[in-house]
C-alpha cells in the first residue's frame, strides 16, 4: 500500500523542512557569536628607546615578548609609529605566532642617541598587567657612525609602558628595571 501526499501536504512538509533549516542555522549562528565573543582588552602604548650615545646609520632589532597579549595588527600592518623625523625610515613587522616584533631603521645622514625610536600599541586582556620587563629587545644589526659609552652593541629597550592611547596616560612601567614614576 502506497501513500501519496497531496499538493497541500507536500508544501507543508517542504516549508517545515525549510523552517527547521533556517531556525537551526540562526540558532547555531547565535551560539557561535556568543561563544566567540572577544574578552575585554586594554591597550598599552610602548615606547622603544635607543639608550646609548651613538650616531647610527642603520639599526635592526627583534622584540621577543612574553606579555599576555599581542601587538595590534599583524605582519607589516602593525600599529607602530616612528618618533624620529625624516629622513629616517623605519619598518615594523609583527609575527604574533612567534611573539616577535621586528624593526628596521635606516638614515642616509644618521641619527643620534639616546633617543626615543618608536611607539607601538600592545593589547592585553583586561586584568592582566603588562610590564617593560616582558619585552626583551635583541639588537641584530647596527651601523654606528660613531659611539661612546663603552657598549659593544647600543642598547634598545622599552622605556615606557602607558595604559591607553592619550597624552594623559598613566605610566605603569619603565624599562631597565627602574620604577614607574
Amino acid at each position: 500500500m502506497q501513500y501519496q501526499l497531496g499538493k497541500t501536504a507536500k508544501r507543508s512538509v517542504f516549508f517545515a523542512i525549510v523552517a527547521i533549516a533556517v531556525l537551526s542555522s540562526l540558532y547555531m549562528g547565535m551560539n557561535r557569536s556568543v561563544s566567540a565573543a572577544e574578552p575585554p582588552t586594554v591597550r598599552y602604548a610602548l615606547t622603544f628607546s635607543l639608550l646609548d650615545e651613538v650616531s647610527v646609520g642603520a639599526l635592526q632589532y627583534v622584540v621577543h615578548y612574553t606579555a599576555p597579549g599581542r601587538f595590534v595588527g599583524d605582519r607589516n600592518d602593525v600599529a607602530c609609529e616612528s618618533l624620529l623625523d625624516e629622513p629616517v625610515r623605519a619598518t615594523f613587522k609583527n609575527d604574533s605566532h612567534s611573539s616577535a616584533l621586528r624593526s628596521g631603521w635606516y638614515s642616509p645622514v644618521g641619527f643620534d642617541g639616546p633617543v626615543d625610536l618608536a611607539e607601538c600599541i600592545f593589547e592585553a586582556r583586561a586584568g592582566q598587567a603588562v610590564f617593560s620587563q616582558q619585552f626583551v629587545v635583541e639588537v641584530k644589526l647596527i651601523s654606528a657612525l660613531s659611539a661612546s659609552g663603552g657598549h659593544p652593541f647600543p642598547r634598545v629597550t622599552v622605556t615606557k609602558v602607558r595604559q591607553g592611547a592619550g597624552p594623559q596616560d598613566r605610566i605603569v612601567g619603565r624599562g631597565v628595571g627602574t620604577p614607574a614614576g
